[in-house]
């Protein structure tokens, strides 16, 4: 029998030993990014529930302002508990609550629906706990599978049931054997833009997995399908555009022989500007022009089904969190198909022709055959290919390299001796080359069909590029594409650290006779050499990059990095330049650039901004002064107000150590002005801003990031900072992620080497923190500092894109990573004032800035702008 609640004296007493109550608290929450105050929902449900008589646990994020926790009751007093706990929600900015309680022992007894205008009394509370403690479980006849559905939905009608019979008297219903299906339309799409739709199906004792199938009027189709992620408890938010060219829409579910409970089936129309601030905080003010980069169909001509499917998917994975949750490479290559329209040669045009140059040995014959099949593939037809054998290859075998291309002229046979080198075998094919381009391959290198026809448009849109390089993937034992390296643009500091650039990488042919071609160097490096040269000779704006994937490198081509050969490159490649760096290999990574010291070494005036909070202040300075090995170098503690006795003690402990001045800046906090105050007061050639929550531990820390801010050409210089468990605090700045900015590998492990090696390797940025940040002092002066309107947030981000816009390349150091105590001193944003100073300051970066935050170029178009950990963009 199932257990049952009865009322006894005001008191409600379960005869189950552990019952169970569901408390959904619906509708719209303050939240920090709208500028609101009050409660975070899940405060507030810990809060609403956190009595000592219930084990909590953690809310969990349902809906949008909808949040579950179930409590686990033992037999307790429930008008008392309400008293208790209710009475906490009395501010009159919460919202109306909308209770759905569910009393569970061994079966489910009732379902029940509390409404509330007002904030909740603890009486009306119990007298509704009480009430619905009463009520009868549902009967047997009752239960009809359509009923059931019917009970949870709003805003859709259900057509048909497939599969799904009824269960038994917990309100419940079973999926047959090949799982079920809820056939419906849409009963309020009407003329808005989107419609939300929230799915929800508990499963009892099974996995399962669910599916959406949209019609748009020409019957269901593969193209059309949502893979619904598991989480939690099968509940899923999705969003669908142009609603109202949807006839039908298909839920499939599969949990063979499984007993399912239906929680919620509910769509509600969403107008433009809903979907545009449900998405403010995800892209920034990006908001409004993502719909329209993304193919809204009400605004762009086309296939409309077609594009209305794609935005769903995309809003739905990004808003929603529960379409297509793998998140695997395979998956995003799904996700993409079709964003990118193909290239297409235009015979009016100028059209660039292309060489193709491969050094093939007898064991490698079979991947050349792949790699050449790959060619004959091509949309674009101004190319041919120049095979270099070397040694003796069976007749029949080369025969068959030839006839892979049906056309044969477009292949030319060379043969070497045996044990040619690399360099000789490519100079071969140069000499013959009759092309603008060329391009070098390995045997099994794979191009996309359209990657000559990409490169080609990308050139006619371009002129005056010289050098084209773009993104490519892996193909394992078995063929399918793996690890995806999408590049940065054109990052002259990160070339120094590895050969980033590898395949495919597309060159002038007169160029590549400039610089007297491949040159005999250590096998692994001849394309790093290469590149190194032809670049060196280049302006930036002639070296462009294609965020496209446009090769699938070979089994067993993998890049070799950190060699003696190729530190041996580097170093020459320095010579030639002029540069005076020492070179040290870090096997399996790259090169560790150091910059030879200086006599005598540049003042470098260390600013350290505070307002009293001794304990960190002290640990700064102190760690500065016993750890850093740099000659000379003085530091300014800018004292804003600071009150505090234990503060007034260290500076007087300090007024006998020439290296450390306090200067005074009354007023309100501004880092920006308290930065350039000291600036103005500072002695040396280089400058350097410090938050007082940083912990030094390295000796050379100073040395390296002071001569790299003195190189040619760089205007800031960043540190790794790492948080005091040894996670990455800051990697970089990367612009646009989360809307402004976000820092790089955040929560990263310390000794990771992070994506493309940048927490390992020197490397370009856009912007770097200013809790340390490097800079000479006359590059600080001709920006104009840093920006007063930004006391607090982004100034520094702000000061750094200046420094970039002026022609300077801004890095990070990495080699010697430094604790930050991340705002300790300042706290987090939370309140009011606080919220508001936020909006100001994101206003004024999108103001000034603009597109620029829209595209960083450091950092792939193809990585996520929501989080700093470069998973892959699903918008």
């Amino acid at each position: 029998m199932p257990s049952k609640c009865q009322p006894t004296g005001g008191r409600i007493v379960t005869s189950a030993a552990r019952s169970r109550l569901y408390l959904l608290v619906l509708g719209r929450l303050p939240r920090p990014h709208d500028g609101g105050e009050g409660t975070p929902p899940d405060q507030l449900i810990v809060d609403l529930l956190g009595s000592r008589e219930f084990a909590v646990s953690t809310a969990e994020p349902l809906l949008d302002g909808c949040y579950d926790a179930p409590i686990d009751l033992c037999d307790p007093d429930l008008q008392s508990w309400a008293e208790q706990t209710f009475s906490l929600e009395t501010a009159p900015q919460q919202p109306r609550l909308t209770v759905l309680a569910r009393v569970l022992g061994s079966q489910m007894v009732a379902t029940h629906r509390i409404r509330a205008e007002a904030p909740w009394s603890a009486g009306a509370l119990s007298h509704a706990l009480q009430s619905f403690a009463g009520e009868a479980p549902l009967a047997e006849r009752d239960l009809d599978p359509l009923q059931i559905f019917a009970r949870v939905a709003d805003g859709i009608e259900i057509l048909d049931l497939a599969g799904i019979t009824t269960g038994d008297a917990t309100g419940g219903v079973r999926l047959a054997a090949t799982g079920g299906s809820v056939l419906f339309r849409l009963s309020q799409a009407g003329p808005s833009a989107f419609c939300r739709l929230d799915l929800g199906m508990a499963i009892d004792g099974g996995e399962g997995s669910a599916s959406l199938a949209v019609d748009y009027g020409d019957g269901f189709s593969d193209a059309h399908v949502l893979r619904l992620a598991p989480r939690g408890r099968r509940r899923y938010p999705v969003f669908l555009a142009a609603p109202d060219r949807i006839r039908h829409v298909r839920w499939e579910l599969t949990a063979p022989g499984q007993l399912a409970r239906p929680l919620l089936l509910k769509a509600r129309p969403l107008s433009r500007n809903a979907v545009e601030n449900t998405l403010r905080p995800i892209v920034g003010a990006r908001a409004t022009g993502w719909l329209d980069d993304h193919t809204l169909p009400t605004l762009r001509p086309g296939d409309p089904e077609a594009q209305a499917f794609r935005l769903s998917r995309r809003l739905s994975r990004d808003l929603g969190g529960h379409v297509n949750g793998e998140r695997g490479y395979e998956d995003w290559l799904a996700w993409t198909a079709g964003s990118h329209a193909a290239a297409r040669h235009d015979p009016s045009g100028r059209s660039p022709g292309f060489d193709l140059m491969m050094r093939v040995e007898p064991s490698q014959l079979s991947s050349a055959r792949a790699t050449l099949a790959s060619l004959r593939c091509q949309t674009y037809p101004f190319w041919t290919v120049k095979v270099v054998l070397i040694g003796a290859c069976p007749d029949e075998a080369v025969g068959s390299l030839a006839s892979v291309i049906e056309d044969c002229e477009r292949v030319t046979l060379l043969h070497r001796p045996p044990n040619s080198t690399w360099a000789a075998a490519f100079n071969l094919a140069l000499a013959g080359a009759t092309g603008d381009w060329l391009a070098c391959l390995l045997p099994g290198d794979l191009l996309a069909a359209d990657a000559l026809a990409e490169v080609a448009a990308h050139l006619g849109g371009n002129p005056d590029l010289r050098f084209v390089y773009a993104d490519h993937d892996r193909l394992d034992a078995e063929g399918l594409r793996k690890d995806p390296t999408f590049k940065p643009d054109f990052s002259p500091e990160a070339l120094l650290g590895f050969d980033y650039v590898e395949r495919p990488a597309f060159m002038r042919v007169d160029d590549v006779r400039a610089v007297g071609g491949w040159r005999e160097v250590a096998a692994e490096g001849v394309g790093y050499d290469l590149t190194l040269r032809i670049t060196s000779r280049l302006a930036p704006a002639a070296i462009g990059h294609l965020s496209r994937v446009l090769l699938h490198a070979g089994c067993g081509t993998d890049a070799v990095h950190g060699t003696p050969g190729l530190a041996t490159i580097l170093r020459e490649h320095l010579a030639r330049t002029r540069v005076e760096m020492r070179v040290d290999p870090v096997p399996g990574v790259g090169l560790h650039l150091r910059h030879r010291p200086t006599r005598p070494a540049p003042t470098v005036s260390l600013i350290v901004p505070t307002r009293d909070r001794a304990d960190l202040l002290g640990l700064c300075v102190r760690s500065i002064i016993t750890h850093t090995a740099y000659d000379d170098y003085e530091v300014i503690v800018v004292n804003n107000d600071s009150r505090e006795p234990e503060t007034q003690e260290l500076f007087e402990s300090w007024r006998s150590d020439p290296r450390i001045r306090v200067v005074d800046q009354p007023g309100p906090f501004n880092f920006a002005l308290l930065n350039n105050r000291a600036v103005d007061l500072c002695h040396g050639e280089v400058v350097g801003l410090i938050n007082n929550d940083v912990e030094i531990n390295s000796p050379d820390w100073l040395t390296d990031m002071a001569l790299w801010a003195l190189h040619p050409g760089i205007g800031c210089v960043g540190s790794k900072l790492l948080f005091p468990d040894r996670r990455v605090q800051h990697g970089g700045v990367i612009v646009g992620v989360g809307g402004v900015a976000a820092h790089s590998h955040k929560f990263s492990e310390g000794d990771a080497i992070g994506y493309g090696r940048r927490l390992a390797l020197v490397h370009n940025v856009s912007a770097v923190t200013a809790a340390c940040l490097l800079i000479r002092r006359s590059l600080y002066e001709a920006v104009g500092g840093l920006d007063e309107s930004l006391p607090v947030l982004f100034n520094d981000v702000d000061f750094c894109l200046k420094v970039d816009a002026a022609g300077y390349r801004n890095i990070v150091c990495p080699f010697h990573p430094l604790i930050h105590h991340e705002s300790s001193s300042r706290g987090r944003d939370v309140t009011a004032a606080q919220l508001a100073r936020l909006r100001t300051e994101t206003e004024i970066m999108t103001r000034k800035w603009g597109n620029r935050l829209h595209r960083d170029p450091y950092y792939s178009p193809n990585l996520t702008r929501i989080h700093e950990n470069f998973d892959y963009n699903w918008i």
